[in-house]
């Protein structure tokens, strides 16, 4: 019945929770417990900081604000949405026009809100302008709630 489906919801809620914060520590751990050689150090560093940019979309890191943050390494905020509507995905844009990157991170699933988004995600086809490589697609399927991000 009803009661039951809300304690499983309320279950599966803790469990993600507990699990984002545990995937932090775990990634460290691995990094520290599984010798990596030295000619892979450069390509784990890089995925580490991946993992950091990732991490800031939800704008909870102790160390400073998401502008801070992205000051650090050279970056310039653009737009933060930090939307928490069913059907919205929080994400934030910054540029390092030094290196002439854009960096796009998207929020994924943290509170009851973002879960009700993935369960009500619809899977849409987009039209591109053009195909990202040559004789590429022109067309793509995409979660509706990151398009409109």
């Amino acid at each position: 019945g009803p009661i039951e489906l809300r304690t499983a919801l309320l279950i599966l809620f803790q469990l993600v929770v507990q699990l984002k914060e545990q995937r932090a520590e775990a990634r460290d751990s691995l990094y520290e417990d599984c010798g990596v050689p030295d000619q892979l150090e450069t390509e784990m560093k890089g995925l580490d900081e991946s993992f950091e940019f990732a991490d800031w979309a939800y704008d909870e890191d102790p160390r400073g604000t998401l502008t801070e943050n992205l000051r650090r390494k050279g970056f310039s905020l653009l737009r933060h949405d930090k939307t928490a509507l069913p059907g919205y995905v929080g994400h934030y844009v910054a540029i390092n026009p030094e290196k002439k990157v854009a960096l796009i991170g998207v929020k994924g699933t943290s509170n009851i809100e973002d879960f009700l988004t993935d369960l009500a995600g619809n899977v849409i086809t987009h039209k591109l302008d053009g195909p990202f490589v040559p004789g590429g697609a022109s067309e793509i399927r995409v979660h509706e709630g990151i398009l409109i991000s």
